[in-house]
């Protein structure tokens, strides 16, 4: 994979934070704001995105990283971006205790 041959010789994130959400739900969202790719408005993009980010979840967690899947289907932005803050004071915290 790809991803593995580029960070092998980096250090780890403290933390990855990754967005899921109901292929379907973006595929709305997608459609209503208008694609700004050609990858976007590709009419399977969602599904397939969807299933990629869940792929790249599990792969980077196998691999020892630090992964927060977030689902932001129903969240409003500023209850995510809020949930991303906590997330790094607490990895920060972490880091400052050790």
């Amino acid at each position: 994979m790809a991803l593995h041959f580029w960070h092998t010789r980096l250090p780890l994130p403290d933390l990855s934070v990754i967005l899921t959400g109901d292929a379907g739900v973006i595929d709305a969202r997608l459609r209503a704001r208008g694609g700004h790719s050609r990858f976007e408005r590709a009419a399977d993009n969602s599904e397939m995105e969807t299933g990629l980010y869940v792929h790249a979840v599990v792969d980077l967690e196998q691999r020892g990283w630090a992964v927060a899947a977030l689902d932001a289907t129903t969240d409003p932005p500023e209850t995510i971006a809020a949930a991303i803050v906590s997330l790094i004071r607490h990895v920060l915290t972490e880091k400052s205790a050790a």
